[in-house]
């Protein structure tokens, strides 16, 4: 199981760092047959998304979630007063999470690339993107922070999930550049540090929170920015 595992995870990064295949492609052949949820632990997963959300003090409001996958977001939101729009890229990530959150009336999903989707201006109180925003085009970071400003309400919250760039993983983002990964990917823009600094003035990071209580078990952390108000 463990091997298979591996061999999944393997091809998985390589059909999203080496081929030539669209990112659309790649997530559309990873997510079938559901292994995609179980090579990430969706329950571990979600769990500590809903960790990282309760930071955010909403009572109710609009989310839109980029680059959704199988709807870990939704499942974290599903039960609080939220209507919640997820939006993704491929269309076997969008079938997985429509059938999980089939018959949740407040949960849609509209399958399109986050830097071009159609959406309305000064619409939604919270949008989130997990583990997604190295697909922002490199030379394109100021680009997506003013659409994402634009969609969000007064005061509104966007949340980055990332890992936590601890040594390790800024080795491995560096292995990746030397093997020329940054070509297709925009590897530093998943970094704490670098995330905060490309979304001034627009927005200002409020919390770094992590997904899970453990000190060993701080993969991932939800960077939580709040929209400036006078710019």
């Amino acid at each position: 199981m463990l091997i298979q595992r591996l061999q999944f995870i393997t091809n998985w990064l390589s059909g999203e760092f080496f081929s030539n295949k669209s990112i659309e492609n790649v997530y559309d052949t990873v997510s079938r047959d559901n292994k995609y949820d179980a090579s990430v632990n969706f329950e571990k997963r979600t769990n500590g998304f809903k960790r990282i959300l309760a930071r955010v003090k909403l009572d109710r409001g609009v989310v839109l979630d980029l680059a959704c996958g199988t709807g870990a977001i939704e499942v974290a939101l599903k039960d609080r007063n939220m209507h919640i729009l997820g939006v993704d890229n491929s269309l076997g990530m969008l079938e997985i999470a429509q059938k999980k959150l089939k018959g949740q009336k407040n949960i849609s999903f509209k399958k399109g690339n986050f830097m071009t989707v159609d959406l309305l201006n000064n619409r939604f109180d919270l949008i989130t993107i997990a583990h997604a925003i190295r697909f922002v085009p490199q030379d394109s970071e100021e680009k997506f922070t003013k659409k994402i400003y634009r969609l969000l309400k007064q005061d509104g919250y966007f949340v980055v999930i990332v890992h936590d760039d601890n040594f390790f993983v800024r080795s491995y983002y560096t292995l990746l550049s030397l093997l020329g990964v940054d070509k297709k990917l925009n590897l530093s823009f998943q970094l704490k540090d670098i995330v905060a600094e490309k979304l001034k003035p627009f927005f200002t990071l409020q919390e770094i929170a992590p997904a899970h209580n453990n000190f060993f078990d701080y993969k991932d952390i939800g960077l939580i920015f709040k929209k400036n108000s006078k710019l």
